[in-house]
């Protein structure tokens, strides 16, 4: 018989998810596509041809967004402790890993990404996504070429400290003129 383990919650972070396999977070950027092989022609003010090699058309499944929104904020919803939404003016931090399918992986901005994610938290994890003060995302190609995602949540105050706290960009340094 094999090994069976059991996956916890870190004990740092107020709330965590993890969904993977059939999962795939949408942008808003996709709401048009790039109309590959094709170029246009319009006049500019003084009546001069401009060719145009970046053309889009809206994406036929325009509600993908709001779709996946509804669905994700549902399952976002399930066994929520009561101390949910994290009410104003106390504020979080939070870590996104966005798993995408490989082909994928250059077409999707990351930022955009996490928009669509944050923008089902207000009302439901936190109030609004002011409160978010530090935000953590990684997208990357999922194992077995799985799109998923892992999120965790921390509320931040004098005890919890943003794991960003000791983290120092540049340093000073002293010399004699």
């Amino acid at each position: 018989m094999g090994k069976k383990v059991i996956i916890k919650r870190n004990p740092d972070f107020e709330w965590c998810m993890v969904e993977l396999g059939q999962l795939i977070v949408p942008t808003k950027q996709e709401k048009y596509k790039p109309l590959i092989g094709y170029e246009g022609i319009m006049k500019d003010t003084d009546n001069i041809d401009v060719i145009l090699k970046e053309l889009y058309v809206r994406n036929p499944d325009k509600e993908i967004v709001k779709r996946f929104e509804e669905k994700f904020r549902q399952s976002i919803s399930k066994d929520l402790e009561k101390k949910f939404p994290i009410k104003k003016p106390e504020t979080v931090e939070i870590i996104l890993n966005i798993y995408v399918e490989k082909k994928r992986y250059f077409d999707v901005d990351v930022d955009n990404l996490a928009k669509t994610i944050l923008d089902c938290f207000s009302g439901i994890l936190i109030e609004d996504d002011s409160q978010v003060i530090s935000l953590l995302v990684q997208k990357r190609i999922g194992q077995f070429n799985m799109s998923g995602i892992s999120i965790g949540l921390r509320k931040i105050d004098d005890f919890n400290k943003s794991l960003f706290e000791d983290i120092k960009l540049y340093y000073y340094e002293e010399f004699e003129d």
